[in-house]
């Protein structure tokens, strides 16, 4: 396995983002005319290997700019490890965190 080296500063993220869109940009529609499955095989090897450099615990970020759907299966589950009801479990869940608004 590679290391590769990965920024963390957020800011400079976004700078570096702004900076390089055509170029994102014609590398996302190089990969519109390859295979989908080929490319899926190579981004999660990319994921594998790039997931074992990355501290969760310091940024938090794709936990303020993702969002996570539940189906009513899943709250069910949650609710039953926090041995409370599915619409009480829906209702914390579904709390805004008050910490999104420092995000990004």
């Amino acid at each position: 396995m590679r290391n590769y080296p990965l920024e963390a500063n957020l800011s400079k993220i976004k700078h570096l983002a702004t900076v390089r869109e055509k170029e994102n940009y014609r590398f996302r529609t190089f990969l519109k005319g390859k295979n989908d499955e080929k490319v899926d095989r190579i981004v999660h090897r990319l994921h594998d290997e790039l997931i074992r450099q990355i501290d969760c615990t310091l940024c938090g970020n794709c936990c303020c700019q993702l969002s996570v759907e539940l189906h009513p299966k899943d709250i069910a589950a949650l609710a039953r490890l926090e041995n409370i009801t599915p619409e009480k479990a829906t209702g914390i869940i579904s709390v805004k965190n008050p910490k999104m608004a420092k995000c990004y």
